[in-house]
């Protein structure tokens, strides 16, 4: 289809494990896995109040490509916005492959 190229994600953690890198341990885990079905594009779904889930995107390099305006509900029915947020996954993945190598040993 038209968006077989693009993979969309939601990462839930619970509060008692959160500002643990629980999220991004998974959204790295989710682009190894991204790459491996031949993606080329992550696209994370957050609320526009959810200022710590968006950060944490951000330091991955996902970037905000779109708002829509009164698209989700929260808790109490109240319409909030929803954050389109975006990333190249052969980039996300190349990154954290770069990364490795410079803490793991190289492999003879």
């Amino acid at each position: 289809g038209w968006m077989s190229h693009v993979g969309t994600i939601r990462v839930v953690v619970a509060r008692a494990m959160q500002r643990r890198g629980v999220a991004q341990r998974l959204v790295k885990a989710l682009s190894g896995i991204a790459v491996n079905l031949g993606l080329d594009k992550m696209v994370a779904e957050v609320a526009e109040t959810q200022a710590g889930a968006r950060r944490a995107f951000e330091r991955l390099g996902f970037k905000a490509e779109a708002t829509l305006k009164g698209h989700i509900r929260d808790l109490y029915g109240r319409p909030r916005d929803m954050v389109i947020m975006a990333n190249d996954v052969t980039h996300l993945w190349e990154s954290y492959r770069d990364l490795a190598e410079e803490f793991l040993p190289p492999v003879e």
